[in-house]
């Protein structure tokens, strides 16, 4: 996990919304009132039951007995979240979240007019991509806990495939630190 560090991100709870504050060397350099999306108890329930199916544990104490099980439902609570919070924004149908769709998660939104790779990434951390030829847009969506998130922006092809954006870590994937160079506009 690559902490934010000279680009910092701060969550405020401030009249029911959350607002994140972008610091660069100690100066705001913008504000965002970011786009937010609350995981129903629905669709978590789903989830922590498809998790339990998946792994093939009798219950959910079960599952998070297991390290790994742990962790598994959290990060599949992070990647189907921040699916659901990519469709709101986008004012797309929300689809059905069945045991079907939590194994065979594919991170693609497919709108009339684009193709959207979702990025889901954990807060106070930058997110991280593997390399590759960025042909789709990117939708950044910061997981503030595990029912709400906030959707960073949409990045470009052009945005997503200047190298200058990133750093490289050993496993070879990219942290991508341009968070500020996201749009929040999409055309419907």
């Amino acid at each position: 996990m690559f902490l934010l560090n000279n680009f910092f991100s701060i969550i405020n709870r401030i009249n029911n919304c959350y607002v994140c504050v972008m610091l660069k060397n100690n100066f705001s350099s913008k504000i965002f009132d970011l786009p937010q999306y609350k995981l129903s108890s629905l669709n978590l329930n789903e989830i922590k039951r498809a998790c339990v199916k998946i792994l093939d544990v009798k219950d959910l104490g079960k599952l998070n007995d297991r390290f790994e099980g742990q962790q598994f439902l959290e990060n599949k609570i992070k990647l189907i979240g921040g699916h659901l919070a990519a469709l709101d924004f986008l004012k797309e149908k929300t689809i059905p979240i069945t045991h079907e769709f939590i194994k065979n998660y594919k991170p693609i939104i497919k709108t009339v007019s684009e193709t959207y790779v979702v990025v889901s990434f954990a807060n106070n951390s930058y997110p991280i991509i593997r390399i590759t030829d960025f042909k789709k847009p990117r939708i950044f969506v910061m997981e503030i806990n595990d029912c709400k998130f906030c959707v960073f922006g949409i990045g470009t092809t052009e945005i997503l495939n200047n190298k200058l954006n990133y750093d490289l870590t050993s496993s070879n994937n990219l942290v991508f630190k341009a968070l500020d160079k996201l749009t929040i506009q999409h055309n419907i």
